[in-house]
């Protein structure tokens, strides 16, 4: 077992051995498959997003050691599935580029088709991101909704909000489509982050320079528009790992690490790389994702990674241990550890004033999107003013659901 992870169950380490082509570990597994519950491993790559890549290993180990049909079977139609979507989003890109193409708008691919162009590896996706200038966002908006594209806005937005466009300006990236006919989400985006409401972290230098992304871009014919190179796609991803899906906000997912297999395996320019890095003043979140990469692949310290985290600070590197010491499980992060994150970071990697208090604050209380998650069931959304009572009842439910799950523990050691 990985020693930067807990006591882990054998269907996460089954999906770690496949991760990292452990050939001999995933024999063991296998073959004591009566005691693998395989239904909850297959729930596990569903919530890690890496689930056609996985059952494709799963397939691969099958003749040496058989699987029950039924699950053979499960694994072929998942792949068949994610190759017939991968087929539809990619008409969709068509689609829609075509249409902004038409208009003049300069596009450059985000995310998904971005980190493998050349589609030669099994990668589960479901948005289409495009990244458009700034000053050209009304203009895209106009031409999408006067074409059938059917403006949702993201889930944080009132509907309200929804209603004024011109009041999300001055903080919002981002502008979501629903396709005609598809209902595929299209999402446009004038900068890589949001510069309010959502991120706490100082990214001035980025977002004051979203250009910096688009250096070095090469024109795709088969994709009809421009995708990054290889370095500005590692970059956002090692973003991406370090705070949107971050160990400290208990939303990692497994995807990110088979991502960044993806772009290495198309090969990196180190020194442009540590200069983008240098140039957006991200040293922080790159390290921190080329770390987590190396711990789960299980690999020896990489140069570029050196090389990144020679730009830190003292404080830079302690806090990157606190945010590593997160590892817990492949369902959740370490409680104690995210408090010691969260009440950290502001202070070395935080903005200043106003988003420094909210970002120690959300270490204790949960913002309305998450109370309207957690109590949706009952009714209650973010703009009710019954959001506010929910900030009361949370430590009773919490209370609640500890004697719960302890219950259950009880009952299972009674039952051996």
């Amino acid at each position: 077992m990985n020693k930067n992870w807990s006591r882990l169950t054998r269907e996460e380490e089954l999906l770690l051995a496949l991760l990292n082509d452990d050939d001999e570990k995933t024999g063991q597994l296998m073959d004591s498959h009566p005691s693998l519950n395989y239904m909850r491993f297959f729930d596990l790559l569903t919530l890690h997003r890496i689930s056609p890549l996985i059952m494709a290993k799963l397939l691969k180990n099958s003749p040496r050691i058989p699987l029950p049909a039924e699950y053979l079977k499960i694994a072929k139609l998942d792949i068949l599935r994610n190759s017939a979507f991968r087929k539809l989003r990619l008409r969709e890109l068509l689609k829609v580029v075509s249409l902004l193409n038409k208009h003049n708008f300069d596009i450059t691919l985000m995310k998904g088709f971005s980190y493998d162009p050349d589609d030669l590896f099994l990668r589960y996706f479901t948005d289409i991101d495009l990244l458009i200038d700034e000053d050209k966002i009304l203009e895209a908006i106009t031409v999408l909704t006067g074409n059938g594209y059917n403006y949702k806005g993201s889930f944080i937005l009132s509907e309200k909000e929804k209603l004024d466009i011109n009041g999300q300006l001055i903080w919002n990236n981002q502008y979501q489509f629903t396709s005609p006919g598809t209902q595929l989400t299209i999402e446009i985006h004038t900068n890589l982050f949001e510069r309010d409401r959502i991120r706490y972290e100082n990214l001035e230098v980025l977002l004051n320079h979203p250009e910096i992304f688009k250096n070095n871009r090469t024109w795709s014919d088969k994709l009809s528009c421009f995708v990054p190179c290889t370095e500005a796609c590692l970059l956002l991803l090692c973003l991406h790992g370090s705070l949107k899906r971050s160990l400290a906000n208990d939303s990692f997912i497994l995807r990110h690490i088979t991502d960044m297999d993806i772009l290495f395996s198309r090969g990196i320019d180190s020194s442009y790389f540590i200069s983008l890095v240098q140039n957006t003043q991200t040293a922080y979140h790159q390290a921190f994702a080329l770390n987590l990469y190396e711990r789960i692949k299980k690999i020896d310290r990489m140069a570029l990674t050196e090389s990144i985290m020679a730009l830190l600070s003292a404080k830079e590197l302690r806090l990157m241990k606190y945010h590593l010491s997160c590892m817990k499980n492949l369902y959740h992060s370490s409680r104690f550890y995210r408090y010691v994150y969260h009440l950290t970071a502001p202070f070395i990697i935080g903005a200043r004033g106003k988003k420094r208090i909210l970002w120690i604050l959300s270490a204790f209380f949960n913002s309305k999107v998450q109370q309207e998650q957690r109590y949706m069931k009952y009714g209650i959304t973010k703009e009710s003013p019954l959001i506010y009572l929910t900030y009361l009842i949370n430590p009773f439910q919490s209370t609640w659901q500890f004697f719960k799950k302890t219950g259950r523990m009880i009952g299972k050691t009674h039952q051996r």
